[in-house]
């Protein structure tokens, strides 16, 4: 109780100086009539250091208290962004992905964004190059966190944290993924055909056909180069008085091969023979 300090008690002086230096009894901090004071003028991260001493009548001051170091803690950060998405940028030519979120706690001044091909579940060891305001509630992203672009088809997980005005935030993060970009530009569909029939093309421009004889057709269905598996292909050799179908349907992106097809029906004579995807 206050009683303890005597009768004669008049006031307590505080003395404060920052962590590592020592007492400046020149300078009292402040004076309080009770056995306590808030210090106020503190900020997070801080370090101080305090003395006590109490003033009696008739000038009698007590000897100086044994200092007392205070360290002031950073607040909690309030890290977590809340309904995190991320998707393929659509109608694009690949390799962007549209990350958003809702706004999070109003201490957040920073959002960092990680994006990596391997799931994590702490970011304390980790570095990003993607970062936004405090503001921002999405971020186009065409590099993962490394800085390496990003490639279509290669699965990622995606997470982001707030980071408060100390620079302070949780490592803890939940993923959101694999998240997949693509190549969205339509291709054109293309099939090159090309006929040998049984005069080895002797006539320019013409495809000659007999009875009895083969005709030979190699057709590519591709896409910019690219063989197209499991799309069925159709020959049609269209005469006079009948045509003659013979289909082919590839398991893998290869060349469909139209061997020897014989026409036992057909007179000699000069045919148009065409090839087309079902």
């Amino acid at each position: 109780p206050i009683t303890a300090f005597g009768d004669d008690l008049l006031d307590f002086v505080v003395y404060r100086s920052p962590a590592g230096q020592s007492v400046d009894l020149q300078n009292a901090y402040t004076t309080t009539l009770a056995n306590n004071t808030i210090d106020v003028a503190v900020q997070p991260g801080q370090s101080w250091t305090y003395w006590v001493q109490s003033i009696h009548r008739f000038g009698v001051t007590s000897n100086l208290s044994a200092p007392l170091s205070v360290s002031i803690p950073y607040p909690t950060p309030k890290s977590y962004i809340p309904n995190l998405t991320a998707s393929d940028v659509p109608g694009d030519e690949g390799g962007v992905m549209n990350v958003s979120w809702s706004p999070g706690d109003a201490s957040i001044v920073e959002h960092r964004v990680y994006v990596l091909p391997s799931d994590f579940t702490d970011v304390a060891a980790l570095t990003t190059t993607l970062t936004t305001t405090s503001t921002a509630t999405s971020l186009l992203v065409e590099e993962d966190s490394t800085g390496a672009l990003l490639v279509d088809g290669l699965g990622y997980y995606v997470a982001a944290i707030g980071v408060d005005v100390y620079g302070n935030a949780s490592t803890n993060v939940t993923t959101i993924g694999p998240v997949y970009t693509r190549n969205d530009t339509a291709l054109p569909t293309t099939i090159d055909v090309a006929y040998t029939d049984f005069s080895q093309n002797e006539v320019d421009g013409l495809v000659m056909l007999a009875r009895l004889q083969p005709l030979q057709a190699v057709a590519h269905l591709h896409q910019d180069g690219t063989g197209i598996a499991n799309e069925t292909l159709l020959l049609k050799v269209n005469g006079q008085d009948e045509s003659t179908p013979s289909s082919w349907k590839p398991t893998r992106p290869a060349t469909p091969f139209f061997r020897w097809i014989r026409f036992r029906n057909l007179a000699r004579s000069t045919l148009s023979a065409r090839c087309t995807s079902t």
